[in-house]
């Protein structure tokens, strides 16, 4: 599902605005990956910073100190990606995601090639301006 960011306390990887695009929660959990949680009812999403079997404590990314600890049975899910002015950012290295970021780098690396292409006919068959 895809939610709303609010907030500054994840800049500059999740900015107060950015659509978030959150998976269930994962089986396994590791270290840095960012979870949304049920907090007394609001929704929190920051790093985690460890975990047991019954916590889990969070740190923002603009912060040094954690969040209190956490339930894991409020985990709601795992942020894997960020929409921002039309572009899809991965937070995690999928198939899905690593590949949709290497796909865009490399058409953009092409179109930026084809345009150099472009102005150095034109200057040839033109002259410089």
């Amino acid at each position: 599902m895809w939610i709303v960011a609010h907030g500054g306390s994840m800049q500059p990887r999740i900015r107060d605005g950015d659509r978030v695009l959150v998976q269930a929660r994962p089986a396994r959990m590791r270290a840095g990956m960012v979870l949304l949680v049920d907090r007394n009812g609001r929704p929190l999403m920051h790093r985690l910073a460890r975990w047991d079997d019954f916590i889990v404590v969070l740190r923002p990314d603009t912060l040094e100190h954690d969040d209190p600890p956490v339930p894991v049975r409020d985990v709601v899910g795992r942020a894997v990606a960020v929409s921002r002015d039309g572009r899809i950012t991965p937070l995690v290295s999928t198939l899905q995601f690593g590949a949709a970021a290497w796909l865009r780098y490399a058409r953009e690396q092409v179109r930026a090639a084809r345009l150099a292409l472009r102005r150095r006919a034109r200057r040839a068959i033109v002259g410089p301006r």
